[in-house]
């Protein structure tokens, strides 16, 4: 095949390899050789086309058949591809399957050729010319209709009926074969929840513990490894959790999680459907406070229970009646950090904030179990103050402020994404020193000191009248020379000075109103 086959060649005629890009947890999924493989993943994040990638190439490639069953790979003949129903099968056959199935010189390749199997109108089935007979099955045949058969990879797509499992089991134990399974947690049975979220400081016992599992969002699919841009964008999510009907909506559909119960949820007012916002121009007058969590640290890869640093910035209006986080950082991704390697950060995102026109902050606070921050950023003068540690009054203020909608949280930045997950997930069963709150901690430092007036609840939250990309830089120029032509601005020469002092901020806002944020 090589010396008849141009690159070109094979590149188009084996779409499942090379048509689309890999994301590296997708590439994880293919590669793993664990006998169970379980992927739980929001919606639409091309979960279901990895699977049918591998399913694929495991049918096609025969040089990996000694490697996946090293008893039997003379002998593999079937696998088994199970949808939710019959009416599944045909729409994702032609929506899906058909896009990565062998094409042009291929399809009649004498290992890589296939033939769709047909009943009536129906697709049940793909032969392949490698001797593998790949059949579509539905969870809703009866029992009696998945058993009698000898299968060497079963693959499932969506939520698997428990009903069937320990059958499914039966099918493929003889040859020590494999079961795959995508699917986003919407019939949340219980079996799949201790698999893949087990709550093992209540004494619950994962199950399948040699199974590999990973859980996957919307965000992981931002870029592909290679760093290529993704699927996904973040005003694409940002539509999706709009779209989301509730607060266990988002979790199971852009997170890819079991929904926690309200009752053990430790921030139970959360919600990321009302409390995410698309970001506005934040006000001269509005005060900025800080929270730095100085953590742990954190080795990348240790799979170490040391807690990553994590930074928020707070803006709040001058009546105290709300406020919005706008900047964060979890430093989970940088290694071991140090308290001067997070003080270097806070820095560098004050500055930002500062030279897009925006405040430093007037408080900042620190968790005081790190001297060494404090003796640091005294020397450079930071004057950082000791955060209220309590979690009694932090956890009632952040659930107030988050309840009466005086609390939001910039849409745009990956880093806060991170604080939406964190609060959303974290339970009040945990133990502290077990609990995933880096970068709650940080933001309920940064607002737990402020003077909130509470009085205005009712009110709910305000952007400001004037968006964040209203108007562009030469519309502000050519509306403030009219103001001056009628006498009701400041003199050429002042106006100037502002000009060429805010031109750095104005750069950036035309630049973000061209691409539409």
């Amino acid at each position: 095949m090589v010396a008849k086959e141009t690159e070109a060649d094979i590149r188009v005629g084996l779409p499942h390899l090379f048509a689309f890009g890999w994301y590296s947890w997708a590439r994880e999924f293919r590669e793993c050789r664990e006998k169970i493989a379980l992927l739980c993943a929001g919606n639409q994040i091309s979960k279901s086309s990895t699977q049918i990638r591998t399913c694929i190439d495991w049918a096609t490639n025969k040089r990996l058949w000694p490697e996946l069953w090293p008893q039997h790979w003379e002998n593999v003949n079937l696998f088994w591809y199970l949808y939710p129903s019959q009416k599944v099968v045909d729409a994702e056959f032609r929506t899906k399957w058909k896009q990565f199935l062998p094409r042009g010189k291929f399809k009649d390749h004498p290992t890589y050729g296939w033939r769709e199997l047909k009943d009536g109108t129906h697709t049940i089935g793909i032969e392949f010319n490698s001797g593998v007979l790949m059949l579509f099955k539905t969870y809703s045949q009866k029992e009696v209709d998945l058993q009698t058969a000898t299968v060497y990879a079963l693959f499932c797509d969506e939520e698997l009926p428990m009903r069937h499992y320990y059958e499914f089991m039966l099918r493929i134990s003889a040859v020590d074969g494999y079961f795959r399974m995508v699917f986003t947690a919407t019939l949340g049975q219980e079996f799949w929840r201790k698999v893949m979220e087990p709550d093992i400081e209540q004494g619950e016992h994962e199950l399948l513990p040699q199974a590999w599992k990973k859980q996957v969002s919307l965000y992981d699919a931002l870029e592909y490894e290679d760093g290529a841009p993704g699927g996904w964008t973040l005003d694409r999510i940002n539509g999706v959790i709009h779209n989301c009907v509730s607060h266990d909506e988002v979790q199971r559909r852009v997170w890819g999680r079991f929904v926690i119960s309200l009752v053990d949820r430790k921030y139970p007012t959360f919600d990321a459907k009302r409390h995410f916002i698309k970001p506005f121009r934040i006000p001269s007058d509005w005060e900025v406070y800080a929270g730095v969590d100085v953590g742990s640290g954190n080795v990348v890869g240790s799979g170490s229970a040391a807690h990553p640093a994590a930074i928020m910035f707070v803006a709040v209006d001058p009546k105290y009646t709300q406020g919005v986080f706008f900047r964060g950082w979890r430093g989970e991704d940088i290694g071991k950090t140090t308290a001067g390697d997070v003080l270097e950060r806070y820095l560098s995102i004050k500055n930002e904030t500062i030279s897009e026109g925006i405040p430093g902050p007037t408080r900042k606070f620190y968790d005081q179990a790190c001297p060494d921050f404090k003796t640091i950023s005294d020397r450079i003068g930071e004057g950082f103050e000791p955060a209220e540690k309590s979690h009694e009054i932090g956890d009632e203020i952040l659930n107030l402020l988050f309840k009466h909608d005086m609390l939001k949280v910039f849409s745009d930045d990956p880093e806060l994404q991170k604080f939406g997950w964190e609060i959303s997930s974290v339970r009040k069963s945990t133990p502290k020193n077990k609990r995933k709150d880096d970068i709650v901690d940080a933001g309920r430092y940064s607002v737990t000191k402020i003077c909130w007036d509470f009085s205005k609840v009712r009110d709910g939250f305000k952007a400001p009248e004037k968006p964040v990309h209203e108007e562009t830089y030469e519309e502000e120029c050519l509306r403030k020379r009219r103001e001056r032509a009628a006498g009701i601005e400041e003199a050429p020469e002042e106006m100037e000075a502002k000009n060429a002092a805010e031109s750095v901020d104005a750069e950036f806002d035309e630049l973000n109103a061209m691409y539409g944020s």
